[in-house]
């Protein structure tokens, strides 16, 4: 799941123009996933200390987060690490 957090403000209000250039990267890019706009709430919450993009957030089917936020790109390889490495620890 995407959440695009440059498209809105702190408030939660969509910004047209940076959701214009969203909508465009998303289509250019393939990436055919569930975006969810941020919430008012969100961006107060979990959002409100992401500093930089990506920034990957795993969770566990309770939704309850676990690992840490992994900030930046990474290879299939290492990200295949940390997704094994999360599961070893929830089992």
């Amino acid at each position: 799941m995407g959440i695009p957090i440059d498209i809105v403000d702190r408030m939660g209000n969509i910004l047209p123009h940076p959701k214009a250039d969203g909508d465009e990267i998303i289509a250019k890019t393939g990436a055919n996933y569930t975006h969810v706009v941020p919430s008012k709430d969100m961006m107060n919450g979990l959002l409100r200390n992401i500093q930089a993009v990506p920034a990957t957030i795993f969770v566990d089917k309770e939704g309850k987060i676990i690992g840490q936020v992994y900030l930046g790109a990474r290879s299939q390889k290492d990200w295949q690490k940390i997704i094994d490495d999360l599961l070893a620890k929830e089992k």
